[in-house]
């Protein structure tokens, strides 16, 4: 290793190491609640309601793809 790759390499570990992280705009809860609120409101994905998306997946002979979680 040639004395300028290793000096990369401390200036690049070092700025880890100094820089302090980024503050997180939203904790992941607060994502999730985000993602499922913009998914309900456009109209495209049925949540919660098992009898309705069977009954539009029916309607428009199309398949229906069902998610079940079970979140802790």
């Amino acid at each position: 290793m040639n004395p300028s790759s290793s000096a990369w390499i401390l200036l690049c570990w070092s700025l880890f190491v100094v820089l302090p992280p980024s503050p997180q705009a939203q904790t992941r809860d607060e994502k999730v609640r985000q993602d499922k609120a913009s998914v309900q409101a456009n109209g495209q994905w049925i949540y919660n309601d098992l009898d309705l998306a069977m009954a539009e997946a029916r309607r428009d002979n199309k398949p229906l793809l069902a998610t079940f979680r079970c979140i802790p």
